[in-house]
């Protein structure tokens, strides 16, 4: 054992505080990131990045699935999905190196919420109050999307947009307020899943 050398992970796919001993990245993720993050950085726009993922913290996530259930991945080759969590910090890294801002990754579960789902929620729930069976259906996806043990923890959403479009940060945080429909003003943050954002 004293000819192993230690391997270190190329700058490229790591950052200076690694605390891994291995990662999992997809380098062709990588090149598509930073195509969309220099097309925004010409010409303006955003790109929402949504998938199962992590910021940097998990290893060893490549796994197959067969019928929603995981397969083993070398079983019967070519029957099943196979798959591995995305590398959010990764993909930030690979987008800040083209001078736009990166938020998130956030969990599902909120921005969903940041989005209203909950308002939503109590909005379909109110229309089927005599309808036991759709309440219950909406009650399962509301769980699926949102619950912790289900999407809510495990989907990541990633924003990429130009520098100009954050917001400063408040001076003193306003309280909640909703907006009347005659209202002009952009709406209260969080606006589009992130507080960060801005109007400007």
């Amino acid at each position: 054992m004293e000819n192993v050398k230690e391997c270190v992970l190329p700058p490229q796919y790591t950052t200076v505080d690694e605390r891994r001993d291995h990662v999992e990245v997809c380098p062709g993720g990588g090149v598509i990131v930073q195509q969309l993050a220099n097309r925004i950085a010409e010409d303006g726009g955003a790109a929402l990045i949504a998938d199962y993922g992590h910021d940097g913290t998990k290893t060893d996530t490549f796994r197959g699935f067969k019928g929603h259930r995981l397969h083993p991945v070398l079983e019967a080759p070519g029957s099943a999905d196979l798959t591995a969590d995305v590398d959010f910090s990764y993909l930030r890294k690979m987008a800040a190196r083209m001078g736009v801002a990166c938020l998130g990754p956030l969990p599902q579960r909120d921005f969903l919420r940041n989005m209203g789902v909950d308002t939503r929620m109590q909005v379909l729930l109110s229309a089927c109050q005599d309808d036991p069976p759709a309440r219950a259906q909406l009650l399962h996806s509301y769980e699926l999307l949102t619950g912790a043990a289900h999407m809510g923890l495990r989907f990541h959403f990633l924003c990429l947009l130009v520098q100009s479009r954050l917001a400063p940060p408040p001076a003193t945080p306003r309280p909640p307020q909703g907006l009347k429909m005659e209202d002009k003003r952009p709406a209260p943050l969080p606006v589009a899943g992130f507080s960060e954002l801005s109007f400007s």
